[in-house]
């Protein structure tokens, strides 16, 4: 490694950049140095090499080393110089085994600048890697591995038909190395997220976040998922199970009991096992989250749509496209998902069965967030919405939302229907004056002891 000097009497360039102070601009330079052929950064130094000095304690510098993997999942090497009175930062950098992201976009280092790969650079820079899953997991070993998890996923594969010429006494080992999971005794990174003790000690942001809002700005439950991807889905749909209601409808002569969930289970164990399946692992800085609130829920997954897969086409019938297919296969192989494109459909239907409205999907800058709306609890929207459809007309959003609520709960007083939409009492008036001329609902009792009937 070059000495300090010997990198102040250089001018900045592929492989040295200069920086006074700490800021995203360093970040991604570091980011672009692994993507290239690495590099140095000098911190505390202006782009004419003059020493400005940076003031970082001890602490400072452990915070610095924790953002890096934060942000960009690399451990570049960081010390703290003294030199000709003026303390220094400098930041070495390997070129990457995988590439690097700093908020979910992709540098490069050209001459003496940092730029953002076009979408062409991009598609270049993809196909001379490997895919992520694929991927040598580096220091990671065989001790890494969950014996009891690939003991688990045989007996899922077993049971679902599709694991075939793998008996249930095979050794991990072997059922790794049969998989392709595993090259001798180099472990892949699909490995250590699908069977890994301890995913985290080597992609520590590839987890689940579960949390449960009032507002945007108000959370009342929060809950960061760790350990493998069966253990995270696993652990993903309890602790939404414990964020939202269940009721239970007794059907049929025999008082049979069933659980209905505010969001089908099916519907949530789609969204849960296609997400991490289908996630970039490359964007080191995000997290899979899982946003629950009132009306709705929202699922953010880092990574954009691939190749030409659109919106449009992800709601109907599409190809599988997957940028992890070591993760798809073996989520597949043990009955979690399909490998036909069935996954958005399946939620559809999922929500259909319950009367609930289909999925939307938004994009953002580096991923997509998938929305679920209406919860069941709350009242089946289907038939709501087929009263206004008698009139000819269809039902404001209000006004449904009313309706759904008092289909279920006939006894629900104007406050606390007006406190559950978070509008106003005198709007909540209004709204059930107007259903009741339009004969869709009418008051059966007085106004105190008595009840609200929908009128079907």
């Amino acid at each position: 490694m070059k000495t300090i000097k010997k990198l102040l009497g250089e001018p900045e360039g592929l492989h040295l950049e200069f920086k006074q102070k700490i800021n995203d601009g360093a970040y991604k330079t570091v980011a672009a140095f692994a993507n290239t052929d690495g590099g140095s950064v000098l911190i505390g130094v202006t782009d004419t090499g003059q020493l400005a000095g940076v003031g970082l304690t001890t602490q400072g510098l452990d915070q610095l080393t924790s953002r890096m993997i934060d942000k960009l999942g690399i451990h570049p090497r960081i010390e703290a110089v003294k030199y000709k009175g003026k303390d220094l930062v400098h930041i070495s950098v390997e070129p990457g085994n995988a590439p690097v992201t700093f908020e979910g976009r992709y540098y490069k280092r050209v001459g003496a600048t940092t730029r953002e790969m076009t979408s062409d650079e991009l598609g270049r820079f993809f196909r001379r890697r490997l895919y992520w899953d694929s991927q040598i997991c580096e220091k990671a070993t065989i001790k890494d591995i969950n014996a009891s998890t690939v003991r688990q996923f045989v007996r899922m594969g077993i049971a679902s038909g599709r694991l075939l010429n793998i008996a249930a006494k095979e050794s991990a080992k072997t059922v790794l190395s049969r998989l392709k999971l595993i090259d001798g005794e180099k472990v892949t990174n699909a490995a250590i997220m699908l069977f890994g003790k301890d995913p985290q000690k080597y992609f520590f942001n590839a987890v689940l976040r579960v949390g449960r809002f009032k507002r945007e700005d108000l959370i009342i439950g929060d809950r960061r998922i760790e350990g493998n991807l069966f253990q995270q889905v696993d652990a993903a749909e309890e602790a939404i199970k414990n964020f939202i209601n269940v009721r239970y409808d007794i059907t049929g002569e025999s008082m049979i009991r069933k659980n209905v969930w505010d969001y089908p289970l099916e519907a949530v164990r789609e969204m849960l096992n296609n997400a991490v399946v289908h996630r970039d692992y490359f964007s080191h800085g995000t997290q899979t989250q899982i946003k629950i609130f009132d009306d709705h829920i929202r699922a953010f997954n880092p990574g954009n749509l691939m190749d030409d897969l659109t919106i449009e086409k992800l709601q109907g019938p599409h190809v599988s496209i997957t940028r992890n297919p070591l993760l798809a296969h073996i989520f597949y192989l043990a009955g979690r998902i399909e490998q036909y494109g069935s996954g958005m459909d399946r939620i559809r239907s999922a929500l259909a069965a319950q009367g609930q409205p289909p999925q939307t999907i938004e994009t953002l800058g580096y991923g997509f967030v998938l929305i679920m709306r209406e919860p069941a609890a709350g009242g089946q929207m289907e038939p709501v919405k087929k009263l206004g459809e008698k009139l000819g007309e269809k039902l404001g959003e209000t006004e449904r939302r009313i309706l759904t609520i008092l289909s279920t709960d006939s006894h629900a007083t104007i406050t606390s229907i007006a406190s559950r939409l978070e509008i106003s009492t005198t709007a909540v008036e209004k709204q059930l004056a107007k259903l009741k001329r339009q004969k869709l609902l009418k008051r059966i009792g007085p106004a105190k002891g008595g009840r609200w009937e929908v009128v079907g």
